[in-house]
């Protein structure tokens, strides 16, 4: 088993503690292959301990960043179906994650086929359906641009899939990196980052550069382009997602690419996970 542990003490408002108690409730509510399970709360006076099941694999860029070859366009194929597989559950119980992105996927174990786990559901909240949310929540990098505007629903998750599968086929967020010396420099020097970075999000323009997605499908292309549709009336919800061309099995019709992914589009991959925090968020914008 895994722990993750909270400490009360550094909690001091009620607010705080309404999240750790709704953090823990919607843990308890879960039971998916695709989620990690949630065993057993313990509590003492300064930390409450989450026993969770342990996922051995790892987050899914260490497995890239390890066997690049592994990763073929039908591989991300897979993941991206277990993905929308958690998140279509997730939205039937009536709950919303608010924090998807590459680090919150592990891998169950080592094995070739595990299977990916949902984690971390600290920014997860309870939805009615029809429900609007106006709290801020999630990482820069896959924040919906509803979020940004304040008025949002639970397709917040499926913009966050769009982000991630665009991340996994081009190595690269979808709405601009920086330069080497931009990234060296780190958001300290400059403060109009999330300025940048929300207005590319809110401008919704998704670009598909012809070198880095060249050796992608045109499926996979119109399977991003769906998820990063600006209007979330227009977004698929996760079961019409799922049904998409590109997540079916391969026809004639349809030729999903089987090779591996391009050694600089996993080098490229690899390098945006492995930033420290402060010049991720520049990396991203």
């Amino acid at each position: 088993y895994a722990a993750k542990c909270l400490d009360l003490q550094k909690i001091r408002t009620d607010e705080g503690l309404e999240r750790i108690c709704e953090e823990i409730c919607i843990m308890c509510e879960l039971d998916h292959p695709n989620i990690a399970r949630l065993v057993e709360v313990y509590e003492d006076r300064s930390q409450v301990y989450l026993i969770q099941e342990l996922c051995l694999g790892r987050e899914l860029l260490d497995r890239l960043d390890e066997k690049p070859e592994f990763f073929t366009e039908e591989q991300c194929v897979r993941l991206v179906k277990q993905m929308l597989c958690s998140v279509r559950y997730l939205h039937s119980k009536g709950i919303t994650h608010r924090d998807l992105k590459l680090e919150n996927f592990l891998f169950s174990s080592e094995d070739a086929d595990s299977e990916l786990k949902m984690i971390d559901f600290g920014f997860s909240k309870h939805f009615c359906s029809g429900d609007i949310q106006h709290e801020a929540a999630g990482t820069p990098y896959t924040t919906a641009p509803e979020v940004i505007r304040g008025s949002y629903d639970e397709k917040c998750d499926i913009w966050a899939v769009g982000v991630i599968t665009y991340l996994i086929l081009s190595g690269y967020p979808p709405f601009g990196s920086c330069d080497k010396e931009t990234c060296l420099g780190g958001c300290q020097n400059h403060p109009d980052c999330w300025t940048i970075l929300t207005r590319n999000i809110l401008r919704g323009s998704v670009h598909f550069d012809d070198e880095d997605w060249a050796g992608i499908s045109p499926e996979a292309r119109d399977f991003v382009r769906t998820l990063l549709e600006s209007d979330p009336c227009a977004r698929p919800t996760a079961e019409e997602a799922q049904k998409h061309v590109w997540l079916q099995p391969s026809s004639s019709s349809q030729q999903v690419n089987e090779g591996g992914l391009d050694p600089s589009i996993v080098k490229a991959l690899v390098d945006f996970t492995h930033c420290p925090e402060p010049q991720r968020l520049v990396r991203e914008v």
